[in-house]
């Protein structure tokens, strides 16, 4: 019976039996390929992304290496004080006083009262008065405002002599001969007069002798 249904059918059923069994083999045989594939490329792509995160990670931990910034260093800038050397002065009137005045020159009392004194600073190389200068401190009984009145000349001008704010007049030698210049300052509540004579001196050398000028109170 089983030999007349296979005839009849033209194939014999144990083949149909093995072809699914090669249909059903390669099936699942690709199906896994296909999965097995998948995976692989899947494992590929995570550890490219693994090894990207690691070199990352590496540059984030990675000490930078510090910069060295040079910073310049300046040379402070020394002045010469060129009246350290110099001969000092010293007056007995107004609380005493005292001034400066080159060291190969010499000092001489001119004039001498109670609230006023002059002192003739003379170069040692000069034989008369050539280029010497004749300073004055006095007691003013004024203030600035009566400065230009009593002949001081009118063209005054505020300035700074010995550390001390001062009122500047100049009296050329058209006005007087020798030239001057006379200093108000102010000191412990009163007023006085620096003066200097420019007898054919030099006014620069004159403003540093004024400024060497110290009340001894």
């Amino acid at each position: 019976m089983e030999e007349q249904n296979s005839i009849k059918n033209g194939t014999p059923v144990w083949i149909w039996i093995i072809l699914i069994i090669l249909v059903v083999g390669f099936g699942v045989g690709g199906t896994w390929y296909v999965m097995d594939q998948k995976v692989k490329n899947s494992d590929s792509k995570i550890t490219s992304l693994q090894n990207q995160v690691d070199t990352l990670r590496k540059k984030a931990t990675t000490t930078p290496t510090p910069t060295t910034t040079t910073i310049p260093t300046t040379t402070p800038t020394t002045t010469t004080d060129i009246t350290a050397n110099w001969k000092t002065y010293s007056g007995t009137i107004l609380g005493g006083y005292s001034i400066k005045y080159p060291s190969s020159w010499s000092a001489e009392e001119a004039n001498k009262g109670i609230n006023t004194e002059s002192v003739i600073l003379r170069r040692t190389s000069n034989t008369g008065a050539d280029g010497d200068y004749w300073v004055d401190i006095a007691q003013f009984y004024g203030d600035a405002s009566t400065f230009a009145s009593v002949g001081y000349g009118t063209d005054i001008t505020n300035t700074t002599i010995a550390g001390f704010s001062a009122k500047k007049a100049n009296r050329g030698a058209s006005i007087q001969s020798p030239a001057q210049t006379h200093y108000l300052i102010s000191h412990g509540g009163k007023n006085y007069l620096l003066g200097i004579l420019y007898i054919n001196a030099s006014d620069a050398v004159g403003d540093q002798i004024l400024n060497t000028f110290k009340f001894n109170s």
